[in-house]
C-alpha cells in the first residue's frame, strides 16, 4: 500500500505517512452481492428440501396414515378415507361419490371419541408395521387398546418414500378388478346409479343372447343393480362382488318381479296356453299357427306342439274345450342362454267327449297343471320358444 500524497510505501497498519505525514486513506472492500445472493438462494433451497423430505417422510409414515384413518372415521369424512385407497385407472365405478354412498352407512356405526398413537413396531423385514393406539368410546368409560396392521407396497409414494396401506382397507382388499355382469341381450343396466354404456361391453365374451359388461374396478360391498329387459321387465337386485367369483349373472325371481310385470306374464301365459290347446283341439298343424310366434328359432316349440297335439288327439276321451281361469307364477328365472323361464300353476275348466257303448257322453271338470314356458328376450315382446307340462289326459 502506498501514500496517496507522496507515493512512499506505507507500513502495514499505518495511520499516517512516515515520509510526508499525510493521513492514510483506507480502501473499502467491495462486497460481491451477486455471489452472496446465490449463496442465500442455495441455502434456502437446501433448507426447503430438507423440510419437504422430513414432511413427506412424516406424511407417508404408518403412524400418520393410521392417525388419518382414525380421524376420518371419527369425523365421518369419506373423502379422507377415499384418499387412503390411492386408486389408479378408470374410476367410474369407484369414484368418491360411489364410495360415499357405500361407506356412509358404515361410518354411522363409528363411535370412537378420542385416541392416542402409542407405538409403531415393524417386523424383521420391515414389510409389515403394527400401530398401537388407545381410544375411548362415546358415552363409555375406560380406555381401549387396539392394533392396526399396515403392509408396505412394492410401489413408492412420491417417487422415494415407502407406500403403506392399511391391512383390510388397501385398494387390493376393497376393490374387485374386471368385474363382469351378464344380462340378456339389449338389457339396460344401472350399476349403483351409473348406467352401463357400450364402452364397457366385453365384445370377446358376448353372444347372440347374452351381453357381458366388464367393469374395470368396483368396490367389494353390497351394491344395487337395476336392469330393464328388452320386453320391459324391471329387475332390482343386490350383489356383493368378491375376489373368488368375479362375475354376476342377472337373477330374476318372483320376489323381484313387480306386480305389473307379474300381471303381464300371467296374461301372456294364459294367451299362449289357450292358443296352443285350441289349435290342437281343432287339429291344426304347427305351420297353421306358426305366424302367431315371432321368435327367430321355433324348432323346440314346434317339436313340443307336434308331440302334444298327437298325444291329445290319440285319446279316446276327446278334449272339446278348455279355459284357464287362474294362473299363478310360481317361479321366474333367466337361464344361461338369456331366456326367460316361467313356471306357472294353471287352474282350468274343461269339457270332454267320450263314447259309452253306442252313446256319446260329455263331462265337465275343473283341474290344475304346472307348465314351464320359455321366452326369448331378443325382442321387446314375450316371444315363446318352448313349452312343457302339457296335460293330455283328462278325467271324464
Amino acid at each position: 500500500m502506498y501514500c496517496s500524497e507522496c507515493g512512499k510505501k506505507l507500513k502495514k497498519g499505518s495511520l499516517f505517512c512516515g515520509e510526508c505525514g499525510a493521513k492514510v486513506k483506507k480502501e473499502k472492500k467491495k462486497i460481491d452481492l451477486k455471489n452472496n445472493k446465490l449463496a442465500i438462494i442455495i441455502s434456502f433451497i437446501v433448507a426447503l428440501l430438507v423440510i419437504c423430505l422430513v414432511t413427506l417422510n412424516i406424511l407417508t409414515s404408518p403412524k400418520h396414515i393410521v392417525s388419518k384413518y382414525i380421524k376420518a372415521s371419527i369425523n365421518k369424512d369419506s373423502n379422507a378415507l377415499y384418499s387412503l385407497l390411492d386408486l389408479d385407472g378408470d374410476k367410474t365405478f369407484v369414484s368418491k361419490g360411489v364410495f360415499k354412498k357405500l361407506i356412509d352407512s358404515n361410518l354411522k356405526d363409528s363411535n370412537i371419541e378420542n385416541y392416542k398413537i402409542k407405538s409403531v413396531t415393524y417386523d424383521t423385514d420391515k414389510l409389515t408395521a403394527k400401530v398401537l393406539f388407545t381410544y375411548t368410546l362415546k358415552n363409555k368409560s375406560g380406555e381401549n387398546t387396539r392394533f392396526i396392521e399396515l403392509n408396505k407396497s412394492k410401489d413408492k409414494k412420491y417417487l422415494f418414500f415407502n407406500k403403506w396401506t392399511i391391512n383390510g382397507f388397501a385398494s387390493s382388499s376393497v376393490i374387485v378388478k374386471d368385474y363382469k355382469i351378464l344380462v340378456p341381450k339389449n338389457s339396460k343396466v344401472i350399476y349403483e346409479g351409473i348406467k352401463l354404456t357400450s364402452k364397457y361391453l366385453d365384445k370377446d365374451n358376448k353372444n347372440e343372447k347374452i351381453d357381458v359388461y366388464k367393469l374395470p374396478q368396483v368396490f367389494r360391498t353390497k351394491t344395487t343393480i337395476e336392469a330393464t329387459l328388452s320386453n320391459g321387465i324391471n329387475i332390482i337386485d343386490e350383489v356383493t362382488p368378491n375376489l373368488l367369483f368375479k362375475q354376476y349373472q342377472l337373477k330374476l325371481t318372483t320376489r323381484n318381479l313387480s306386480d305389473n310385470d307379474n300381471k303381464k306374464i300371467v296374461e301372456v301365459v294364459k294367451n299362449n296356453l289357450e292358443l296352443l290347446y285350441k289349435s290342437a283341439i281343432e287339429g291344426k298343424s304347427f305351420n297353421d299357427i306358426k305366424s302367431n310366434f315371432k321368435a327367430k328359432d321355433l324348432t323346440s316349440l314346434e317339436n313340443s306342439y307336434i308331440k302334444f297335439s298327437k298325444n291329445l288327439n290319440d285319446r279316446t276321451t276327446k278334449l272339446k274345450n278348455i279355459s284357464f281361469d287362474d294362473i299363478d307364477i310360481t317361479s321366474a328365472y333367466i337361464n344361461n342362454n338369456g331366456e326367460l323361464n316361467i313356471i306357472a300353476k294353471a287352474k282350468y275348466d274343461y269339457n270332454v267327449e267320450y263314447n259309452l257303448g253306442e252313446e256319446t257322453k260329455e263331462s265337465s271338470k275343473h283341474s290344475l297343471s304346472y307348465f314351464t314356458l320359455v321366452f326369448s328376450l331378443e325382442n321387446k315382446n314375450y316371444d315363446l320358444v318352448n313349452i312343457s307340462g302339457f296335460q293330455t289326459f283328462f278325467y271324464r
